[in-house]
């Protein structure tokens, strides 16, 4: 399917209210191609939901959703998500242990948990080259029970690509890894914003240190379902806008690229 050059996600003051309670309030977001967001927020901050809107899991309560230049109510939506790849922890308790790498990538080119059909020659071209783009080719008939947390984050970026996205989702997905296969996996990551074939990506994380700022541009700091600040990172991420933010005093570091937030001790907040 073919898409024009406007915004690749546009939400124009989306609300989403459930039992009477309002989980997202007047959500405003704006995402060109190729412009690269981290969305944050610290536990029931709302990020989830805000994910599942854009991928329309869920309807707001209120408000305009443009996804791809397709606005949500006028389009099937089915069709829309084949152009959204997702990479959450999540999704890699869903898989069957026996499933080996490529079945799992190919498995995208269905929306299956499970591969039942033998697969096509180019697909099986297309997985491989994947896999190695990834460095996971040695995974490629091993079974995922047998994989680290690190390697199947990899094999599931694989799998997201699979279907060429123009969308990749990324929720949280180096929260469970130490500290070796996060880097490695924000390596990757970084190579495919180098591409410019590559999707526009959203990074989903809870934790500062995690944001390779090389890679994103832009953050949305999002704050029991309310836009706290948004815009370029260096912008949004000082110590005065994130004092506001956290409620309390911090401090910013910058160390080897990456974001460092310190709470100030008592009384020696400078």
């Amino acid at each position: 399917m073919t898409f024009n050059h406007q915004p690749i996600i546009e939400l124009k003051s989306v609300s989403w209210i459930r039992d009477g309670r309002t989980i997202l309030d007047q959500i405003n977001w704006i995402i060109h191609r190729q412009h690269h967001w981290v969305l944050f927020g610290l536990n029931g901050a709302g990020k989830t939901s805000l994910l599942n809107i854009i991928a329309g899991y869920m309807q707001p309560s209120s408000g305009k959703v443009k996804v791809l230049g397709q606005e949500f109510g006028s389009y099937d939506l089915r069709e829309l998500r084949k152009s959204i790849g997702w990479v959450s922890s999540s999704l890699k308790e869903m898989f069957y242990p026996s499933e080996t790498a490529v079945e799992i990538v190919i498995g995208a080119r269905d929306a299956v948990i499970r591969l039942l059909r033998k697969p096509e020659q180019e697909e099986l071209s297309r997985a491989l080259q994947l896999l190695s783009r990834v460095g996971c080719l040695h995974l490629t008939d091993r079974q995922f029970n047998t994989f680290s947390d690190g390697e199947r984050q990899r094999v599931l970026i694989a799998r997201a690509l699979f279907n060429q996205p123009e969308l990749l989702v990324l929720d949280e997905p180096v929260s469970s890894l130490d500290y070796l296969a996060r880097e490695e996996l924000l390596a990757i990551l970084n190579q495919l914003a180098e591409d410019p074939a590559s999707p526009t990506m959203i990074f989903v994380t809870h934790r500062f240190e995690d944001i390779p700022r090389k890679l994103f541009q832009s953050i949305l700091l999002l704050e029991k379902g309310q836009v706290h600040s948004s815009g370029r990172l260096n912008e949004i991420l000082t110590a005065a806008n994130l004092s506001d933010y956290l409620r309390r005093p911090v401090n910013v570091k910058i160390w080897n690229d990456r974001i460092y937030v310190q709470p100030f001790a008592a009384g020696t907040e400078e």
